[in-house]
């Protein structure tokens, strides 16, 4: 068992290291967590308590047979094979749950893992806040380390990614730090977590963020209400209402008509926006799962699916319609695998569900991830992904699901 223990603790530590330059190098912050699931992998394999990891935890289970059942649709896929093994690729971080979930189940004995993400992230928003200020330019910082700069990334307060994984990453950072700051009685944590839920909701672009954020308000002032802390909820909520109150009636307006005019332009069959791109991709889902309702059509499909469906409607002439990334998971699960693959990860997020509702970091959690599958494509993502996977396998093992 010490070899095993000795494997898994190695783990551990790549995957902290993947936390820390999850917003910082999303190289490094690959390379970190292949690493750990290969030793994770080898110790599965010498131990081989296969029945327990990916058997009698249902979670792992159902995620198992989704990641099983797109491999093996290669035998039907309309993709060609460079679009599978594309996508495949991607999606093989199912696998990784159930390799993390035994890393940490036997290993983690209080152990402060998520000390490195917040040291990581709260580098990136001491930056973010930096160049909101104009006192550096993260452009000049990458061409100094002989890193290339995404143009994209100039505007805004985002540093090295882009606003939808800023916002994500963040709201779960401002969290973790708030409740950290209420276990430890530590201002600092206060402080990080006002910072980073203020960087989100005033000066960051990323619409799912601003909904994850809102329900982590609830998640926290429902834990007020459990323990009776009455002060703290009032407080929290005059917070929250001062903030709004000074920072938020003119960007909440811009935001809140931009949506509206985009619903607007869809109903004259305008989808040059986000709203209507997704509108198209989700539309694309419904029409496939008519046509091929158990199996879906295969792997790598979905641009194929949708280039038929552009093509059918006149859509063509928009060339950024066209994409093997719905921005939405349960559509691109739902295309490729059917109603098969849909019913499996729902299954997953029910048992997710019902093994972490009684615990607030649990939930953050489960929101977290489920929400950003209704906006983006998070296992299809690559940073995303990486980010989901850990917290879940975590979160998981802290406590075996119920039979």
């Amino acid at each position: 068992m010490n070899f095993f223990f000795s494997l898994n603790y190695f783990s551990i530590i790549f995957l902290q290291i993947s936390l820390f330059f999850i917003l910082i190098s999303t190289a490094v912050s690959n390379a970190a967590i292949v690493i750990a699931i290969f030793l994770g992998l080898v110790s599965i394999l010498k131990e081989k308590n296969y029945s327990e990891i990916f058997y009698i935890n249902k979670m792992n289970l159902f995620i198992s047979i989704l990641a099983l059942l797109l491999i093996l649709s290669y035998f039907y896929t309309s993709a060609t094979d460079q679009e599978y093994l594309e996508v495949i690729k991607k999606y093989i971080k199912f696998l990784y749950i159930p390799i993390c979930y035994f890393v940490f189940k036997d290993t983690l004995k209080n152990q402060d893992f998520y000390f490195s993400f917040i040291l990581g992230t709260s580098i990136i928003l001491l930056l973010s806040y930096l160049k909101f200020f104009e006192l550096i330019s993260p452009a000049k910082i990458s061409e100094y380390f002989g890193i290339q700069y995404n143009p994209k990334l100039e505007k805004g307060v985002v540093v090295f990614q882009h606003s939808i994984i800023h916002g994500i990453v963040f709201s779960f950072y401002s969290f973790l730090c708030f409740y950290r700051a209420r276990l430890k009685s530590n201002y600092v944590y206060y402080v990080l977590s006002f910072l980073g839920f203020f960087n989100v909701l005033f000066l960051n672009n990323s619409r799912t963020a601003y909904l994850i954020v809102i329900i982590m308000f609830c998640i926290i002032l429902l834990s007020f209400l459990r323990s009776k802390d009455y002060t703290k909820f009032f407080s929290f909520i005059a917070i929250i209402a001062v903030s709004f109150s000074f920072f938020a009636n003119n960007i909440l307006n811009d935001r809140l008509n931009l949506v509206i005019n985009d619903i607007k332009h869809i109903k004259k069959n305008d989808f040059k926006s986000s709203v209507g791109f997704r509108y198209v991709w989700f539309k694309n889902g419904l029409n496939t799962l008519y046509k091929s309702p158990v199996f879906g059509y295969g792997a790598g499909s979905f641009k194929n699916t949708l280039y038929k469906s552009l093509k059918k409607e006149n859509l063509l002439n928009n060339e950024d319609l066209l994409t093997q990334n719905p921005h939405n998971e349960f559509v691109s699960i739902t295309v490729q695998a059917g109603l098969l693959g849909l019913l499996l990860i729902l299954g997953f997020f029910y048992y997710f569900f019902k093994h972490l509702k009684e615990s607030d970091i649990g939930l953050a959690i489960f929101f977290l991830v489920f929400i950003s599958c209704f906006f983006n494509s998070v296992f299809f993502d690559n940073v995303l992904g990486i980010f989901s996977v850990i917290l879940i396998s975590h979160a998981m093992s802290q406590k075996e699901l119920e039979i």
